[in-house]
């Protein structure tokens, strides 16, 4: 009886100190929301901007190693919000003497702190001036055009850079990202039609290692153009072929295209309002059209969750201008995408969730009322690339199977891959392994 009462006694001991334990251990640190920019070069003030998902205020901030960085400034508020998120202006003065590389940036709360968030001190920055829009260079374009004179010291700007624009036209913020042309320290990209007349304009450029200028503002009368309207299958088709493994390595697909398929440049408006790098690839053989759509979405995160600072307090308590929104604008890109077909002159006449190579996506079949004409498409969403292969015949001819089923991946260096299992493309969770194609 005795030993029974002392091993009670004793479990009892343990329950009360594992719950004291339990009450004075620090909670888990706070994860980012979202942090930009990412990179701080040597020999300048850079203000990172951090969304903290706490109504807390920031104390301090801590850099990790700290030698050759000052935090000069701590400026923001927590947020009551329903959402939930607080945003802080960082402001890092950076030595001309300090050791590039990684570092860590961690907020203190006053009763948490965030995960650290990796930042890079950069040896470079790309440097931008005279921003002006131009009318468009040839009568038969759609789109005006941005220009600017760009010095990158590094020459590693790439062969086709990110510039993020901003426009102010009296409504909305609209925000966007486009691929850019340089040449002789020119750089040339199209401005979408903005569907205003005047606008205030903001720019910026990162380099291939994603290293940010410092940002251009102008004020612009804008040429109203006559935009071309993306659909999937737009664009100018190339000349009868025979079928053959054609491979976009900048936008990691394969596939078995009639002869080697014209490329044109567009843009994408997604569902929560991101303007988005576009390329169109297409092709003829015999009666058949055949497209490929890839839309661009990694802009998506910084595009959405920088306007969403841009609106009134009132305002962000909107769901679709949250700054975690740009989630919901991946998850859904691939049904956004099939509701465009709704819009068309004719009827969805199937629809079903598919895989390509353990990529989920889905494919639906559409009938045009004008000519009777088939659409087969399949949708997916990969590496945060919108993909719509299109395939159109006319009445009474067999699905095209050759194109539809070819459909593969390839990873950032060329190479064929199959994932190991399921790749929903979500961005909470990490991307399963893959391995070599067959």
């Amino acid at each position: 009886m005795p030993r029974r009462r002392l091993v009670c006694t004793t479990a009892g001991i343990l329950l009360i100190a594992a719950s004291t334990l339990a009450q004075t251990a620090p909670p888990p640190p706070l994860r980012v929301e979202s942090v930009y920019p990412r990179h701080a070069p040597r020999g300048q003030t850079t203000v990172v901007n951090v969304a903290v998902p706490s109504p807390e205020t920031v104390q301090s901030v801590e850099i990790s190693p700290s030698a050759g960085v000052t935090v000069a400034g701590i400026r923001g508020t927590g947020s009551g919000s329903e959402q939930n998120i607080g945003w802080w202006e960082v402001t890092l003065d950076v030595a001309r003497d300090a050791v590039p590389g990684d570092r860590l940036l961690v907020l203190i709360l006053r009763t948490n702190r965030t995960a650290p968030v990796p930042l890079v001190i950069a040896t470079h920055a790309p440097a931008i001036s005279d921003l002006r829009v131009m009318p468009p260079p040839q009568p038969n374009q759609a789109a005006a055009e941005l220009q600017l004179n760009v010095v990158d010291a590094a020459n590693d700007l790439g062969e086709s850079p990110y510039l993020w624009f901003t426009a102010d036209c009296g409504g909305e913020p609209i925000a966007g990202a486009v691929r850019a042309r340089v040449d002789a320290g020119v750089l040339r990209a199209p401005l979408p039609d903005l569907a205003a007349e005047k606008c205030d304009v903001q720019v910026r450029v990162t380099d291939a290692t994603g290293i940010e200028s410092k940002t251009l503002k102008t004020s612009a009368t804008l040429p109203r153009t006559i935009a071309a309207v993306l659909t999937p299958a737009g664009g100018a088709t190339a000349s009868d072929e025979q079928w053959n493994e054609f491979a976009s390595r900048e936008d990691r697909f394969t596939i078995t295209f009639p002869g080697r398929p014209q490329v044109t440049e567009t843009t994408w408006t997604s569902q929560y309002g991101a303007i988005l790098p576009t390329h169109i690839y297409t092709g003829r053989q015999g009666s058949g059209r055949y497209s490929v759509t890839v839309v661009d979405y990694n802009p998506v995160e910084r595009l959405l969750c920088e306007r969403s600072r841009t609106l009134p307090a009132l305002d962000l308590a909107v769901h679709e201008y949250g700054p975690g929104y740009w989630k919901t604008d991946v998850r859904s890109g691939v049904i956004f995408a099939a509701s465009k077909y709704l819009e068309k002159d004719g009827k969805v006449t199937n629809m079903f969730a598919n895989f390509a190579d353990l990529v989920a996506g889905m494919q639906l079949q559409f009938t045009s009322n004008a000519d009777q004409s088939r659409t087969y498409a399949s949708i997916y969403m990969h590496d945060n690339r919108l993909v719509i292969a299109e395939a159109t015949v006319p009445r009474g001819y067999p699905a095209p199977l050759i194109f539809q089923q070819s459909l593969g991946w390839l990873d950032e260096n060329g190479n064929r891959i199959r994932y190991q299992y399921m790749n929903y493309n979500e961005p909470d969770a990490p991307k399963p392994p893959g391995r070599g194609g067959r």
